[in-house]
């Protein structure tokens, strides 16, 4: 299992902080627009 997970890692990273980011950057133009 852990090899499985392994192939995968760096990609899993990247998705993170993908979805991380984009939820920094949704949440700063909700605070700066006011929605």
């Amino acid at each position: 299992m852990l090899t499985f997970l392994d192939r995968y890692q760096e990609h899993t990273y990247a998705l993170l902080r993908m979805v991380t980011g984009f939820l920094f950057i949704w949440h700063g133009t909700q605070k700066l627009f006011g929605f």
